[in-house]
């Protein structure tokens, strides 16, 4: 019975040494933190501090495209160093791009995010990514909008380039007349006649933003700049011609039918300019170039047959 009872301490006692082993070996030094989590911050000066596990922590980064190259990474010397740094090593990550500015910074197992602006006018989402050893982490910032960047100034081209193309476009009525008198009608040239602007801004990053553009137009026989559109900086706009309710009397003979043929002559004209900007938070200044064109009617000419 002694030797039964000693066995089974012996057993107990290895099983202890077991686990306690066994626990040593995953034991997480720091707090724990589930696989992925989700914080808010303001667009301008908003900031979070979280804690995170250290131990086989082998990088921080954030999740991005391989265009984006708005990342730079720094160690504790304040020396810029690359993404793949090692996590001991790494003090800081700094983001900027045209919108976008924000610090993360890291001591011990503190890391503080904080968030410089936001101008974009919408929530901007961004995963840092927390690698170790034997898993991945992750957490989610949602940086709420901003003051909006603001349009500082436009300045045009001084001159119009005019196509020297004429664009014809022509629609045929029939027309009857069975009285024995003559009798008129009304022609609306322009009615079925579209014009079009089509902006295009040099840079992508501001093909979102919209800003009142003089645009030329085409009057008294001649190109000018004429009235403000608020337009995308790329954009491709159909509208009606203003001179839509032009209206134009035929005689129509008595007794007869009539083939009425409209021929509305187009032209294109073209300006430019640049399109200042302010973020008014980081009071950081940019431009960007762009082309206004537009092809409206300019005449029309209209031509009968009797068909008798």
């Amino acid at each position: 019975m002694m030797i039964n009872y000693l066995k089974y301490v012996a057993l107990l006692l290895f099983v202890a040494c077991f686990v306690t082993s066994c626990n040593n070996d995953v034991f997480i030094d720091g707090p724990e933190m589930p696989g992925e989590t989700t914080e808010t911050v303001e667009g301008d000066g908003g900031e979070v501090s979280f804690r995170i596990q250290t131990k086989s922590l082998k990088s921080i980064s954030f999740d991005h495209y391989s265009d984006d190259m708005g990342f730079s990474f720094f160690n504790h010397k304040g020396e810029q160093v690359k993404e793949e740094c090692p996590a001991s090593e790494l003090a800081r990550i700094h983001y900027e791009n045209r919108w976008v500015v924000f610090d993360m910074t890291v001591k011990g197992d503190r890391v503080t995010f904080h968030n410089i602006e936001n101008c974009r006018n919408e929530t901007v989402s961004r995963t840092i990514r927390l690698q170790y050893d034997y898993t991945v982490k992750f957490v989610h910032i949602d940086i709420l909008p901003g003051k909006s960047t603001e349009i500082t100034g436009i300045t045009y081209a001084p001159e119009i380039y005019v196509d020297k193309t004429r664009y014809l476009t022509s629609r045929t009525m029939r027309v009857s007349n069975a009285s024995s008198k003559t009798t008129q009608v009304g022609v609306r040239p322009y009615m079925t006649v579209q014009s079009s602007c089509t902006v295009e801004s040099k840079d992508i990053w501001s093909h979102f933003i919209k800003a009142n553009i003089a645009v030329p137009t085409y009057t008294n026989g001649r190109w000018c700049m004429g009235d403000e559109r608020y337009l995308l900086l790329s954009s491709n706009e159909i509208y009606s011609s203003a001179k839509s309710d032009v209206t134009e009397t035929v005689d129509v003979l008595a007794n007869s039918t009539m083939s009425i043929v409209t021929t509305v002559i187009m032209s294109k004209a073209k300006s430019g300019g640049t399109v200042e900007f302010l973020n008014p938070v980081s009071g950081r200044r940019f431009s960007t170039e762009f082309t206004c064109e537009v092809m409206e009617p300019i005449d029309y000419t209209i031509s009968t047959y009797n068909e008798d």
